[in-house]
């Protein structure tokens, strides 16, 4: 990295994304032209049973070291995933965001430069949501645990469209530590909640899904739902 440039890390959990992740890597790495920002972009493939990972390897043919890829030996989750691209991400600024490309990738910009503002979390809110409506409602019944447990005002939207100061991702890493509860299976909301004070929600879009199809079920969202219950009330706990 250049000294005293910006440096932004993007980490995207992949699951069956060989149709979008093109699109997507080729709009994140235009942000770099048009920011001058040093940018990384971590993609973890989550043992997708399509093509994703043989996408991922083409992509580094183009984009080199700045693409960083890795892929899990078996699906573990989104968060897993996510927990993975955090430990390998080196920017000084930190994004996470979807694979599917209902995320775009121009809203990376207002996220980072709330950070750059002082904020140490931005998180991406919707004027409408275009999820499938069973994640809509299961998000719902999350979202209210983790509101009481954090104290989160009512207002404040939580998505997995956020930005955070490297010392957040940082922290988050090292109190998850080898704790088998919260390594295999971790709640990156939970996690990031507990090590940020000041956070900020930004505007974005969340388009229309137009790759592949929600891998959320009612199963796999209850069991979101018991993770965060019986895993993160410590880390609820700590950041009273």
């Amino acid at each position: 990295m250049t000294p005293g440039s910006r440096t932004v890390s993007i980490v995207i959990p992949a699951y069956k994304s060989a149709s979008s992740l093109p699109c997507l890597l080729r709009e994140l790495f235009e942000l770099e032209g048009a920011t001058g920002w040093e940018l990384q972009v971590v993609v973890v493939d989550d043992a997708s049973p399509d093509g994703t990972w043989a996408v991922l390897k083409k992509a580094q043919d183009t984009y080199g070291a700045k693409l960083c890829i890795a892929r899990a030996h078996a699906n573990g989750g989104q968060h897993r995933a996510i927990l993975s691209g955090l430990k390998l991400a080196t920017g000084d600024t930190v994004v996470t965001m979807d694979d599917d490309r209902q995320h775009r990738a121009v809203d990376v910009l207002g996220l980072v430069n709330a950070v750059w503002s002082g904020y140490d979390l931005a998180v991406g809110c919707y004027s409408h949501k275009n999820h499938h409506p069973v994640r809509n409602v299961a998000g719902s019944l999350i979202d209210k645990l983790i509101r009481r447990a954090y104290k989160i005002p009512r207002s404040f939207q939580l998505t997995s469209f956020r930005a955070m100061k490297r010392s957040v991702a940082e922290r988050a890493l090292a109190q998850a530590g080898d704790r088998p509860d919260i390594t295999t299976r971790p709640y990156i909301t939970t996690m990031l909640l507990a090590n940020s004070s000041t956070r900020v929600n930004v505007p974005v879009t969340h388009e229309v899904r137009t790759h592949g199809s929600s891998n959320y079920t009612v199963g796999k969202s209850l069991s979101l739902v018991a993770s965060l219950i019986s895993s993160h009330s410590a880390l609820a706990r700590g950041a009273r």
